[in-house]
Formats: C-alpha cells, sequence, structure tokens
C-alpha cells in the first residue's frame, strides 16, 4: 500500500449492520528477569454482534467461543500445566459479556458486571479446592471484580483497548493525529504505567477503500500517578549493586481499515518495557476478522 497525499474523505464510519461477526486473536506476554524469561499466550475465537443503540451509545454482544493456550510456536498447546489450567478455568467468567461503547467504537461500560460475579462466586470454591496455594490470586480477582474495580479492569486491558479502537468519526483532516490518555495496568509488576497514545493515518490506497491508522505512545511522566518512586523501588530490588538504571519503552501498533465497509479488519499492538538488562516486558495483541 502506498502512501499518498491526505483524501478528502479521513472520516471512519462504524459499520451499523446488525449482524455477527467473528474474531480470531493471539495475546502473548513474555516477561524476563534476571535472564530468566516466563512466558503466557493465548489464542482466542470470538463473535461480536451489534446490538443496537443504548443510552445515546451503542450496546454489542461479546462472545467468546474458545480459549486455548499457544506454545512457542504459537500453536495449540495439548498437555497444560496447573497454571494454565486455572487461567483457563477463570476466564470462563468473562465468556459473555454485553457492552456499551460511544458512536467511536471506544469502551464505555461493562453492562454484565453482576453475571461476571456470579459466574465468579459459582467456581469460586472449587477453584480454591482445586488449585494449591490459590488464595492470593482469589483475593486479587475479588478485589477486580468489585464494583469499584470492575470497569477500569477491563478499560485499560490491552486486548480490550486494541479492539475497541476508538477511532470512528474522528476528522483526521483536520486534526493531523488523535491523541488520547490511557494507562497501562501491572505495567511492571503491579505498577501501572500512564501513557499519551497517538493515532495517525499512515498509508492508505488512492479511493481510500484501504487505509493503515499508526499507534504510538510516550510515558506520561507528568501524570499524577506516574510513580516513579515505585519505579525506582522495584529497578532497586533487581540491581545488585545499586547502579543507576535505564528505563526504555516501546508502544506501537497498526489498524488495518476498509472504510468503504466500515470495519477494521486486522490490529496489532506491542508493548514492550524495559529496565537496563535486569527487566524486560514484552506483550503483543493481534486481532483478525475473519471475512467470509
Amino acid at each position: 500500500m502506498n502512501k499518498t497525499a491526505p483524501h478528502t474523505k479521513t472520516i471512519f464510519k462504524l459499520n451499523g449492520e446488525r449482524v455477527t461477526r467473528h474474531y480470531s486473536a493471539e495475546i502473548c506476554n513474555e516477561v524476563t528477569v534476571n535472564n530468566k524469561t516466563t512466558r503466557t499466550a493465548t489464542g482466542l475465537l470470538f463473535d461480536l454482534t451489534f446490538i443496537g443503540p443504548t443510552n445515546n451509545h451503542l450496546r454489542f454482544d461479546l462472545n467468546f467461543n474458545k480459549r486455548y493456550v499457544l506454545n512457542e510456536k504459537n500453536s495449540a498447546k495439548t498437555t497444560l500445566n496447573t497454571v494454565e489450567k486455572l487461567a483457563l478455568e477463570v476466564a470462563k467468567i468473562n465468556d459473555h459479556l454485553s457492552i456499551e461503547v460511544s458512536k467511536n467504537f471506544k469502551l464505555i461500560k461493562i453492562l454484565n458486571t453482576k453475571q461476571i460475579r456470579d459466574q465468579w462466586e459459582r467456581i469460586r470454591g472449587t477453584v480454591l479446592k482445586e488449585f494449591d496455594n490459590i488464595s492470593p490470586l482469589v483475593h486479587s480477582l475479588d478485589q477486580q471484580l468489585m464494583d469499584i474495580n470492575i470497569q477500569e479492569h477491563f478499560k485499560n486491558d490491552l486486548f480490550f483497548n486494541s479492539l475497541f479502537s476508538a477511532i470512528y468519526y474522528y476528522d483526521f483532516n483536520s486534526t493531523w493525529a488523535l491523541i488520547t490518555k490511557k494507562t497501562i495496568p501491572n505495567a511492571i509488576d503491579n505498577i501501572a504505567l500512564p501513557i499519551i497514545e497517538t493515532k495517525e493515518i499512515t498509508n492508505q490506497n488512492r479511493d481510500f477503500s484501504k487505509v493503515t491508522v499508526s499507534t504510538t505512545a510516550e510515558l506520561d511522566t507528568n501524570h499524577p500517578d506516574f510513580d516513579l518512586q515505585a519505579l525506582n523501588n522495584f529497578a532497586g530490588k533487581l540491581a545488585s549493586n545499586n547502579a543507576p538504571c535505564d528505563l526504555h519503552f516501546n508502544y506501537k501498533g497498526t489498524y488495518h481499515i476498509e472504510p468503504d465497509i466500515g470495519l477494521i479488519t486486522q490490529s496489532q499492538l506491542l508493548f514492550d518495557l524495559s529496565i537496563s538488562n535486569l527487566y524486560n516486558r514484552t506483550a503483543t495483541v493481534t486481532i483478525n476478522l475473519d471475512k467470509k
């Protein structure tokens, strides 16, 4: 796809058909601490259905049909360890989500939070019984699912941020980029990182039927929730000689859009963060629309 001069039509209209669309996704998270690497990767098959307008917003139903653990070659694993079995079991509480989004496709809130909590209560006892030393994780989930926390948990999640792109009906011609402030929860250990994200059109064909929107971000060091002290404390625990540590941050992604049908056909997001040679975390999210 060739980059061209700005097209006169630079507003993406969201497809308004009340149909079910099928997607696949891969989510990978890799953490290296003092040269020891831990990797988790999950594949998803899910459906997204436009239900209609609600409260001046739009309602969608999101149904996860299958989750599977991926190996190093991104193939489905057939033998799972205890942690992987637990992750798949707990994830079932989010199998069916009723979601409210803005007209530009930004996640506003999860509508069926009571159903999610009820699902968790149904399996909570079984999880505690079947998995050893699981009480801290159960307590963490109890906290996440509280009314005060559950909405922010979904809004800040990398997968949901990637899926609900918030790029529709924005005039990229009048203002060259869409700039948004966000937070990456648990970016390093349990430390959240505020960021400033920028989206801009980087490629388009002549008739504006295939467009690429690229995403970059920088750390929002002036944000009141940017906790430099917590970062220094975390780095200090890793460094053996209290030597100065450098923080490197990389965040980039792409959205491949077909404006004629009002849909994003593929999105990719990469988040990479390192502290000198002591710590590195790389997270990737890839989502594909099944166009069949």
